[in-house]
């Protein structure tokens, strides 16, 4: 009687062993390419200010030409400030974007061209972005600079296509 050899696996857990394991690392070669399609590197620009009264506008520019953004990617459109007004107090100006960002912002825009810039705002807490412009301080702003605002929880929709897909 032949002597018996000792098997580990038969030829067909063989087989699926091996589909498996090739199942396996495709997965995680295609996981691995959609982690790395999914880190997008942005480009930040931070600058310090020792008041909201001068020098935001000249930040925001250096900014821009820090980033590599020149007049030519600005001139000509139409710019939509959001400052996400959250709890609107004047006495807590820490809390929401200061009106005063908002106009050096605008500034710097239409310095570098822009036809239009303009804030809108749909307050999600109270539901009344008026009130939240004008608690924060910003309506004053907006009315002395002449920039229009937009209240997005009271203003009309037009669906316009995604160019972007």
């Amino acid at each position: 009687m032949p002597d018996k050899i000792n098997v580990f696996w038969t030829r067909r857990e063989f087989i699926k062993l091996t589909a498996a394991a090739g199942v396996a690392a495709a997965g995680s070669f295609a996981f691995g390419r959609l982690i790395t399609k999914r880190e997008v590197k942005t480009k930040v620009f931070v600058a310090s200010l020792s008041a909201y009264s001068k020098g935001i506008k000249e930040a925001i520019l250096d900014g821009f030409r820090e980033l590599g953004i020149s007049a030519a990617a600005i001139e000509g459109k139409r710019i939509l400030l959001k400052p996400n007004l959250v709890e609107p107090h004047r006495q807590c100006e820490h809390i929401n974007t200061h009106p005063l960002v908002i106009r050096g912002a605008a500034e710097a825009f239409l310095f570098l061209g822009a036809s239009e810039v303009f804030v809108a705002e749909g307050d999600a807490i109270r539901r009344d972005s008026l009130l939240a412009l004008e608690e924060s301080g910003l309506a004053d702003i907006l009315n002395q600079d002449k920039i229009p605002f937009v209240d997005l929880n009271e203003s009309s929709v037009i669906k316009v296509p995604n160019s972007g897909n």
